[in-house]
C-alpha cells in the first residue's frame, strides 16, 4: 500500500473569534477512489511549518506506522 501525506485544514470558531489548524493526512489511492487512512488535524496554526512536515514525510517516504512518532515530536517542539 503506497502512502502519500497531504495537508488538511479546519477553521474552528467559538462566538468571537474564528482560527485555523493544519494538520497531516495520511493517503491511499487505489482505482481512482483516494482514502483517508489517518488523519491529524489542529497540530499548528503554522501553515508553512505543517507544510514543511508533509514535504518531508512525503520525500522519505515515512511508514505509516511512523506516523504518530512523528506527529507527536512535531507538536512538542511547536
Amino acid at each position: 500500500m503506497k502512502i502519500k501525506y497531504i495537508m488538511t485544514k479546519n477553521t474552528y470558531s467559538d462566538n468571537e473569534t474564528e482560527r485555523v489548524g493544519y494538520g497531516i493526512a495520511a493517503v491511499t489511492k487505489e482505482r481512482g477512489n483516494q482514502t483517508v487512512v489517518q488523519v491529524y488535524n489542529d497540530m499548528s496554526g503554522e501553515y508553512e511549518k505543517v507544510k514543511g512536515l508533509v514535504r518531508l514525510c512525503n520525500k522519505g517516504r515515512l511508514s505509516l506506522i511512523h506516523l504518530p512518532d512523528v506527529v507527536e515530536d512535531f507538536i512538542s517542539v511547536m
